[in-house]
């Protein structure tokens, strides 16, 4: 998916719920269709929330516009923006992350800034007071990557080794072998041979995808592959490796509320969890608590994936792009149709280099 670095991150094509903004296309309303809008210039990274979105630029800079009820927008207001705006955080970003209403930025300095939503202290500051502008979090150690789920945050060190959690914990999301939430981070317990290669988090569940091809999940039980298909959820306090993925393991990971979506390194994509609207891609409405292979066709190697709500975005080598499950056209209360079985994405091109997916909106960088 890569282009000439000059001709990158101008634009991105959109789609889904606009209720505040959040999609750059200057209005309010409805996207039913993929729709070009323009992006600050040499956007490398797009982070979507709720109704809201922040864009990282190759140069660090960070900007943002939507909706910012609790200040996810950082720029130390909560007026809602329809048009980007700068946020001022010091030190060049490198790293970017955004879920229901708070976001996260990681400085090449391996500083952690988080701003927004606070309810349930997953900011990290030792306080659940919604914050408008970037505050620093203190972690010991370099910060290397991070990732925002509904209520917790999560965020790894540089030595690939070490994972901090903070937030909501009432299914074990945060991994630290309890159910307590925490105002500040604290040590997830992974083993200790684990070296973190990427880190997702969704509504109540986490993920890490290790260097070796790993992949351990914890949380809600229905993610974490106990109390699927129909045996309710119970909170998986610590990480469970996840069996199925082949002998050569994974090379990206993605993950929605309660599901997850991996690119293994043979090319292809398996799924597991909730189910109820198809986004497993397997053509069922059933919860699965093992890995499903999806099927997007012969000799289709995927290089991509996305997840957020109940649904996933899949890019292949051929600059194929497909979804799955609910159409991410809506709003809260609000679905259209469902996606069982992969559909193929038209009106974005072959050539992108980014994908986002948001509760209810999907982007792609172009």
């Amino acid at each position: 998916m890569d282009r000439d670095r000059d001709r990158r991150g101008s634009a991105a094509v959109v789609w889904g719920w606009n209720g505040r903004g959040g999609l750059a296309t200057g209005a309010v309303g409805m996207v039913r269709r993929p729709m070009r809008v323009q992006l600050p210039a040499d956007v490398a990274q797009v982070a979507l929330g709720t109704d809201f979105t922040i864009a990282r630029t190759e140069g660090g800079e960070v900007w943002s516009w939507g909706g910012n009820t609790y200040g996810q927008l950082g720029d130390g207001t909560t007026t809602h923006r329809l048009s980007p705006s700068r946020i001022a955080i010091r030190g060049r970003v490198v790293a970017i992350a955004a879920s229901l209403a708070h976001a996260a930025a990681v400085t090449s300095d391996g500083r952690l800034y988080a701003w927004g939503r606070n309810h349930w202290g997953q900011l990290g500051d030792g306080t659940t007071v919604d914050r408008p502008t970037p505050t620093a979090i203190a972690l010991p150690g370099r910060v290397a990557a991070v990732s925002a789920g509904f209520d917790h945050t999560l965020a790894t060190t540089d030595d690939g080794h070490r994972l901090y959690a903070w937030g909501h914990n009432r299914l074990g999301q945060l991994g630290d072998g309890t159910t307590s939430d925490r105002l500040t981070p604290t040590r997830a317990t992974l083993p200790s041979s684990a070296r973190i290669r990427r880190v997702r988090s969704g509504r109540d569940a986490s993920a890490v995808l290790t260097h070796d091809g790993t992949v351990l999940v914890w949380g809600n039980s229905v993610v974490a592959g106990f109390g699927a298909a129909g045996g309710g959820q119970r909170a998986v306090t610590a990480p469970v490796a996840v069996e199925g993925l082949g002998r050569r393991g994974a090379t990206h990971l993605a993950m929605g509320d309660r599901h997850v979506a991996v690119c293994t390194r043979g090319g292809g994509l398996v799924m597991w969890g909730r189910n109820n609207h198809g986004q497993l891609g397997d053509g069922t409405t059933t919860d699965r608590p093992v890995p499903v292979e999806v099927d997007l066709g012969r000799r289709s190697t995927v290089v991509a994936v996305a997840s957020a709500g109940d649904h996933t975005l899949a890019a292949t080598d051929r600059g194929a792009l497909w979804r799955i499950g609910t159409s991410a056209v809506g709003a809260a209360g609000f679905r259209t149709n469902s996606v069982t079985v992969p559909e193929r994405v038209d009106g974005v091109g072959s050539q992108f280099e980014a994908l986002a997916v948001g509760q209810y909106a999907m982007a792609v960088i172009l």
